[in-house]
């Protein structure tokens, strides 16, 4: 389940800040993923590509892809929106859930309108969430 969208110049995980490339924003993508089945087990969810307005695809990224800011401004700070991580590797049991973001890096004048990710290791699915904004 997607719980919103939101699009930043900075990031901040944990203690360390980053910053989008000139000409480009961080869209952070809330999920919310939880176990309906009977037996503890791990998402299988991964491959996640957004789609824009301007009909291209990007796909997710790390932190690591950004700008790093070594010592961030009081601004900085103050504009930094918190980016949790989507572990998809947790053991979940019946009826919990994990939640994190997915976090991609497109240009400024382009609006997120789908998400795609596979679900399912063998013969995995495709899935398609719409965006709202």
């Amino acid at each position: 389940m997607v719980l919103c969208v939101k699009e930043a110049e900075y990031i901040r995980e944990d203690d360390s800040f980053y910053g989008a490339k000139e000409g480009y924003k961080i869209v952070l993508v809330a999920v919310r993923i939880k176990n309906l089945g009977e037996r503890v087990r791990s998402p299988d969810i991964y491959s996640f590509i957004l789609v824009t307005d301007a009909n291209k695809s990007y796909e997710s990224i790390y932190a690591i892809r950004l700008k790093w800011i070594l010592e961030p401004t009081e601004e900085i700070k103050s504009k930094a929106v918190v980016h949790k991580y989507l572990d998809t590797s947790v053991s979940l049991a019946p009826n919990t859930f994990t939640e994190g973001n997915i976090m991609f890096h497109i240009p400024k004048n382009e609006k997120p309108i789908k998400l795609y990710f596979r679900v399912g290791i063998i013969w995995g699915k495709w899935v398609v969430v719409k965006l709202r904004r």
